[in-house]
Order: structure tokens, then C-alpha cells, then sequence
């Protein structure tokens, strides 16, 4: 009987569509297979049972979306970050990060419970963890939200908002502690939680979306983490100079509040419209000086803080707006390139990216020397949004119209402002969902949201290529649409 040799697989591949059966002469056939259900395939070949799951904790309000990010500053210090309606809180070591003890002296049997802790500091509509209660055991390891609070006393009430009712309880006796659930404070909305992107350095993450300020995320300890507003007031973005004879004079030169600035006309001011409430905290640069809008009193005078003294107060045609505003919007993708932060895809400039001075990451003043600031936009037959931006070999550009990579004029060298080279790689389009990067592919959900799309570089080609990924073969309502779709 003649000798049969085994076929060995990899699974690599992953799970094939039920298209390539029969297709032994595709190179990816030998290493995948029909059905994985519940597995997870190693890089360096077979694959695993997927491992479990553990409940951790509810979010805050289960009736309203929320997202969870990483956050990984080491192998030993990751973070799981809950955005939530308004609030980010944080998970550390299967667990959510509390504050500090406070010491329980006596919960009543009652409806609502009453704690006694003097001086707990805490606010209605907190959230609290009380453990180690001896005798009232019930209410231990639970998370109660606080309501009707005194300086040293507070009811309970469960996530929900409803009273605890401990009548049936056992007696509290002694000892137990309450610690706060750590959270801070944001101005993301429930309906703009999946419209943020992000891009981490180190301890700070930062964030974009088109309707607010670029935002960074500061961590300083487990339980100090500070969000706020980046600050570009010196260093721009701008938009191009005032090219019309609309003038602009300040009332004064020297650093100070409450200054007006008024122009001579609306005609080069936001398209002719003049100044718009939306203008307030955008950056106001001419001779030598620098000015941020406080308050608009008509379409021709505003109100600004001078942060840098203007030469003098003559009137000049010669000035420029700050790129980012409420009235321009704000970028919605951000990413790391080539030691430089890079955001992309405001309302006004869809399809414009600007990328910061090399090293430099919140420096956007751009010029010609090699690791200044630049601004770029991309040269298209028509308007095509930038919808995400990741990192690899090059920089990686999702847009409604296609995908894009930037390079340094076809090299491996460093991008700067004169050798920048933006290549179109397919024109299959993304959907404004944020791309995963999964080893050395970029993961993106196409434009009509039909299909996942992986993207990756291919070095005998020397260029990026793209699979078909989806819908699973066991989908049994596969896309009619067109490839295209």
C-alpha cells in the first residue's frame, strides 16, 4: 500500500469563504480551514479554545452606550478606560480603581439605608463600594449610588437610582469601609462616544472629535488623571493669509483682556459671513502679535485676550485666522508618524492633515526647515473626508473615497515639508468607524459598513494590497452589493 503523507495546516489563514472551496492553488488555502468557531489562531500557526470571560463590574448606566478604550503605558501598567455619557472611569488589575477609604460607623435597617461616615467628602449621585461590614454582610462587595448626603451621613440607592431597602438585613455591628468609584468629568456626549479617536505617548492619550478641541488625557497616578484642552495658541494651525483688502485693527498692542478687534468689512472674514459666535477661543495672528477671540459684538468687532503684543495698532490686511474652531470645526483623526502627532478631517478642510514639528507633538508652526510643522492636503477629483489615520510602514489614510499612504517621496527616509508623498492604494472607501492595526495590517470597515477590508504591505509588490474579509462564510445573508460596496 502506497505511503500517504498528511496535510499539516497552520490555520494562519484563518477562516476561508465558502467561495474558495476547491481553490488549492491559492496560497492561503493550505492555511486556513472551513469553520473556527470560539478559537483563536496564533501567529506562529495552529490555534487555541478562545479563554473566557470575567464580569468585572456593570458600567455606569447600562441604559446608555458606552466605550471602552486601553490604555497601556507598560506590560505592567495597562488601564481599561469606561467613556461613559460625560465621565471616564478607569479599571486596573480586574478591577475598578477607588479612591480612598472611609470609615462606616452604622448603616440603619431601613428603606433607604442610611450610612454613617463622618466626613466621607462624597456627592450625590457618587458611586460607592462599601466592603468588610461585619454583621449587615449583605451589602458587601455591592456598588450603591449615594443620595440625600449630610457631612457625615448618606442613603443608598442601587445603580438605577432606587432606594435600598435594608429592613430585612441583618444588624450592622461594626467596622466597614466606603470607597468612591474614581471617575473625572468630560464633555463627550452618549452620541459622540463612537466618533472618537485616539492616539497614545507614553502617560498621555489624545483625543479628537470634529465637534470638540483637541483633548489630551494625563495620568500622573492611578487615581490622579487630569483631561484637558491642548493649547495651541502659539503655535497655530493657521489658515492662509487674508488674501482681500478687509482690514483688521486692535484697540491696543500690549498683552491684556477685553480688547476689540474690528475689521473693516466682512468680505474676508469666514467666507464674507463676518465673525460668527463659533469664532469664540479661536486665534487671531498678525504683526507679530497673537490674539484670542472672547466674545463676538457684532459680524465686524470682536472681543479678544492679546497673549502676545502686537507691534503696533495700525489696521492690516495682512492676518490670519486659526485653522480650528467651532466655526471651522475641529479634527476628528489623529495618529503618531515618524515622531510627530498628525490630525486630519475638519468639517472645513475634510481632507487636509497637519502635522506637528518633529518631537514636538502640541507645536504646529509650520515652515520649510526639515522637522518644522506642516499642512498637506490631498489632491483628489473630489472631496473625500479623512476618516482615520494609522501608523505603519507608512502612514495609513482611510478616506470615503479611498485609501492613502504617505511617505517620504517613495523612501524610508523621514517626512518633512518638501519631499511629502501622498500614493492612493484602492478606492474602496471607509466607513467613520476607527481601523484596527493587527500585526502589520490595518483592519478598516468599508464605506457602506458591508464589509471589513484588511490592508497590508506587501513587499514583493513593494506596495499595500487588500483582502476581502468579510461576511463570514456561515453568514447566511451574504452582500449582494458590488465589490465596490
Amino acid at each position: 500500500m502506497p505511503r500517504t503523507t498528511l496535510a499539516l495546516t497552520s490555520f494562519t489563514a484563518g477562516e476561508l469563504s465558502a467561495k474558495m472551496d476547491g481553490r488549492t492553488d491559492f496560497e492561503k488555502y493550505q492555511s486556513g480551514c472551513k469553520t473556527l468557531e470560539n478559537m483563536l489562531v496564533h501567529p506562529q500557526g495552529m490555534a487555541s479554545r478562545r479563554v473566557g470571560t470575567q464580569f468585572i463590574s456593570e458600567i455606569k448606566t447600562s441604559a446608555n452606550k458606552t466605550r471602552l478604550i486601553p490604555f497601556e503605558f507598560s506590560t505592567t501598567q495597562t488601564y481599561m478606560l469606561e467613556f461613559g455619557n460625560q465621565y471616564i472611569r478607569f479599571f486596573k488589575d480586574k478591577g475598578q480603581i477607588l479612591e480612598g477609604d472611609k470609615t462606616i460607623t452604622a448603616i440603619t435597617k431601613a428603606n433607604p439605608a442610611v450610612v454613617t461616615s463622618n466626613s466621607h467628602g462624597y456627592l450625590n449621585g457618587d458611586f460607592v463600594v462599601i466592603s468588610s461590614v461585619a454583621g449587615m454582610t449583605q451589602v458587601n462587595g455591592k456598588t450603591f449610588k449615594v443620595s440625600n448626603k449630610t457631612t457625615n451621613t448618606f442613603e443608598l440607592e442601587d445603580v438605577d437610582g432606587t432606594d435600598v431597602n435594608t429592613s430585612s438585613y441583618s444588624t450592622y455591628t461594626s467596622g466597614g469601609t466606603a470607597n468612591r468609584i474614581y471617575q473625572i468629568t468630560t464633555s463627550y456626549t452618549t452620541a459622540q462616544l463612537f466618533e472618537l479617536k485616539f492616539a497614545q505617548s507614553a502617560d498621555v492619550l489624545y483625543i479628537t472629535h470634529p465637534s470638540h478641541e483637541v483633548s489630551k488625557l494625563s495620568r500622573t497616578g492611578h487615581t490622579s488623571w487630569t483631561l484637558s484642552e491642548v493649547d495651541f495658541a502659539e503655535t497655530g494651525p493657521y489658515m492662509d493669509a487674508n488674501t482681500t483688502a478687509t482690514t483688521i485693527t486692535p484697540a491696543s498692542s500690549g498683552t491684556g483682556t477685553g480688547v476689540n478687534f474690528t475689521a473693516s468689512s466682512t468680505t474676508g472674514v469666514n467666507g464674507g459671513d463676518g465673525w460668527q459666535t463659533t469664532d469664540v477661543g479661536r486665534i487671531l495672528k498678525f504683526n507679530s502679535g497673537e490674539a484670542k477671540i472672547t466674545a463676538r459684538t457684532n459680524t465686524t468687532v470682536v472681543v479678544c485676550t492679546i497673549t502676545k503684543a502686537f507691534a503696533n495698532t495700525d489696521a492690516t490686511a495682512s492676518w490670519q485666522l486659526g485653522s480650528w474652531s467651532d466655526t471651522t470645526g475641529f479634527p476628528s483623526c489623529v495618529s503618531f508618524f515618524q515622531q510627530r502627532l498628525v490630525f486630519a478631517g475638519t468639517t472645513d478642510e475634510p481632507q487636509t492633515l497637519y502635522f506637528s514639528k518633529s518631537g514636538d507633538y502640541e507645536n504646529m508652526t509650520s515652515g520649510t526647515d526639515a522637522a518644522d510643522a506642516m499642512i498637506y492636503t490631498i489632491a483628489s477629483n473630489q472631496v473625500n473626508a479623512i476618516r482615520y489615520l494609522k501608523s505603519q510602514r507608512t502612514l495609513i489614510i482611510g478616506t470615503t473615497g479611498g485609501e492613502y499612504t504617505v511617505d517620504a517621496d517613495g523612501t524610508d527616509a523621514a517626512v518633512t515639508p518638501s519631499n511629502v508623498n501622498i500614493r492612493k492604494q484602492s478606492s474602496y472607501g471607509s466607513a467613520n468607524v476607527d481601523a484596527l492595526t493587527v500585526g502589520n495590517a490595518v483592519v478598516f470597515l468599508q464605506r457602506a459598513k458591508r464589509k471589513i477590508r484588511e490592508l497590508a504591505y506587501n513587499f514583493d509588490q513593494d506596495s499595500y494590497c487588500l483582502l476581502y474579509t468579510s461576511p463570514s462564510p456561515r453568514d447566511a445573508t451574504l452582500s449582494r452589493m458590488p465589490s465596490s460596496a
